[in-house]
């Protein structure tokens, strides 16, 4: 959730926010170390100055979990379970896709796009960008005369940290393209998370750019990312208060939990 292409959660994207790892071992297992990997991040997205929405994301224990910040909705990312969890706590309902499931949608998805989607969803479907890093400012630029990001960066914490972040948004930015309709691929944002994860960086800003003289074009959106490399008593409690409350909540299908209110 902590990006931004105009879709149903607001701060989870396909310009959202890819390392191919293996499930097994993903995030550092649970062991006297793992604090290590324990941080939270804060998310906030705008349109041009416009604030559009924000969430935060806690990574604690090998999982990751992503609070919207106007909506009581969740999801929980457990990359060594091999399963990612939507919640809605005020319909107290859940509903869980496995990693497979997500991959085997997205494989499908970038599939029609390079058959017979628009010049933008078949460039997004198989991105090739000039790359770029600027020594002074660690400022990162993958340009193309379709789409342009640009990312602020800082360095993590740890490799833990690191390890646990990228592995995140490598799945966050395909859950994006399930949970918003109309989405586009994710593979131009997973290239952006490639770059970033080869010169081992976390970013703290990012802008994605469609020039004006493209149809669709002449939107700018923006993301930023604020890193605290510990966890506070109210945010574990947080996770503790969700983890309990979501054996209570009724498992439904995808579908049925994406549906509007107004429409189910």
């Amino acid at each position: 959730m902590a990006t931004h292409d105009g879709r149903r959660f607001v701060v989870r994207t396909c310009f959202a926010l890819s390392m191919a790892f293996a499930l097994a071992g993903a995030f550092a297992p649970r062991t006297a170390q793992a604090d290590a990997g324990d941080f939270v991040v804060r998310n906030q997205v705008f349109d041009g100055k416009q604030a559009i929405g924000g969430s935060t994301t806690i990574f604690v224990g090998g999982k990751a979990f992503d609070f919207l910040d106007e909506a009581d909705e969740a999801v929980m990312f457990e990359p060594t379970a091999g399963r990612i969890t939507l919640i809605d706590v005020k319909r107290r309902v859940r509903s869980e896709l496995s990693l497979e499931q997500l991959a085997e949608f997205i494989e499908r998805m970038r599939d029609r796009a390079l058959r017979g989607g628009s010049d933008f969803a078949r460039f997004v479907a198989q991105p090739e960008f000039g790359e770029r890093l600027d020594a002074e400012t660690n400022e990162l630029v993958l340009s193309s005369p379709l789409l342009e990001y640009r990312a602020s960066t800082t360095a993590p914490r740890n490799a833990d940290a690191l390890r646990n972040y990228q592995t995140f948004i490598h799945w966050q930015a395909q859950l994006n393209c399930v949970v918003n309709a109309g989405a586009t691929p994710p593979q131009a944002r997973m290239k952006l998370n490639d770059a970033l994860a080869a010169r081992q960086l976390l970013p703290e800003r990012v802008t994605m750019k469609r020039p004006a003289n493209i149809p669709g074009g002449g939107k700018t959106l923006r993301a930023e990312h604020s890193y605290t490399w510990r966890l506070d008593d109210a945010e574990r409690r947080r996770v503790v208060d969700l983890e309990q409350r979501l054996t209570t909540f009724r498992v439904v299908q995808i579908g049925e939990y994406l549906t509007p209110a107004a429409d189910r």
